[in-house]
């Protein structure tokens, strides 16, 4: 049984560079984050604590599309989803292309969009969630780092290599 080929196999058919296209699209879903975040003081200067008080809705999401004039994420069907985001509700909709927390060193960017939520459809199996952008959204913000991050492999055979010496 032959798996079907996905888009990015047919664009390296082409040969076509895929970062070149879609700079940011192309990231591994694993790793990628959403998170509805109620309250952002200074939007530029996202902090972790608001970032933390956010609910993670990245298991949820099937699709986004915040490239139109009528933005709109698809979450797979889960009451909890259409209970949390109802009409009219205002709040951040933050997003990271890379995984969400940043190792020493690292630069890792989000976007955060200020959005209010205009209406929701439900289907069968999914939900779609459909929003008014209120103010420019901010791009590329640094994402905060996490207070006593943990080190990466390379540090810990760094400490352990200095440990051993003494």
């Amino acid at each position: 049984m032959s798996r079907r080929p996905t888009v990015r196999d047919l664009l390296r058919s082409l040969r076509v560079r895929i970062d070149l296209i879609w700079p940011r699209l192309y990231e591994p879903l694993a790793i990628r984050k959403v998170y509805w975040v109620p309250e952002i003081v200074d939007i530029d200067a996202l902090t972790r604590n608001e970032l933390d008080n956010g609910i993670d809705l990245t298991s949820l999401v099937l699709a986004y599309d915040f490239a139109g004039e009528e933005p709109s994420i698809e979450f797979r069907h889960n009451p909890a989803v259409l209970s949390l985001l109802t009409r009219n509700l205002s709040g951040h909709i933050v997003m990271l292309p890379e995984r969400d927390v940043p190792y020493r060193g690292e630069r890792r960017v989000l976007d955060a969009y200020p959005v209010r939520v205009i209406g929701t459809t439900q289907k069968a199996d999914t939900d779609n969630v459909s929003f008014v952008v209120t103010a420019p959204p901010t791009r590329n913000v640094a994402v905060p780092d996490v207070p006593n991050a943990r080190p990466t492999r390379r540090e810990l055979r760094r400490i352990r290599r200095d440990f051993a010496r003494g």
